[in-house]
């Protein structure tokens, strides 16, 4: 299984309470964010529940999704560098994630050449996340009403991977 988040472009909330928790500092905009969980072969398994992109980290995300918590501790869960910790907090689930590099030294070659690897079998989850991006709900900025507790723009994500799942079958079969 390979975990990871994404974030989508919103047009800026009515009010100023309500803008403060999309926004972004880092994108300079307000987003929604949610996060995938995605086979090795590339279907969807598992989808978040948005919320409000702007101050939500991708691994305080996961802990709020729980979604770790369901998968079985058996399979290996692979993450990027956004999920530091993981390995701490859930010692009993096979964790791979990349070695990151130490503050002003180098990673050795063995280092980089093990996070090359690690990086070729987790970009299946980037390769879904662009599939479910060509639907242009998901790629463009998003304009509809999110609904309480972002319900609809949960509703629309599910289907896009619904849809880049039944294209996966389509294509094993």
């Amino acid at each position: 299984m390979v975990i990871d988040g994404t974030e989508q472009v919103t047009q800026r909330p009515h009010g100023q309470k309500r803008q403060k928790p999309y926004y972004s500092n880092k994108r300079k905009r307000h987003t929604i964010k949610t996060q995938i969980v995605v086979t090795k072969n590339g279907r969807v398994i598992s989808v978040s529940n948005s919320v409000p992109g702007g101050r939500v980290h991708d691994y305080s995300l996961l802990k709020r999704s729980r979604v770790i918590e369901r998968l079985p501790s058996q399979i290996t869960q692979r993450v990027d560098l956004g999920y530091q910790g993981i390995e701490t907090d859930y010692p009993n689930h096979t964790v791979v994630i990349p070695k990151q590099k130490p503050p002003k030294q180098e990673l050795t070659k063995a280092q980089k050449r093990s996070n090359r690897k690690k990086a070729k079998r987790r970009i299946v989850v980037e390769h879904t996340l662009a599939h479910m991006k060509q639907f242009q709900i998901l790629s463009q900025t998003y304009r509809n009403r999110r609904g309480k507790n972002n319900r609809n723009y949960n509703r629309k994500i599910k289907i896009v991977a619904g849809l880049v799942n039944l294209r996966y079958d389509c294509r094993a079969a």
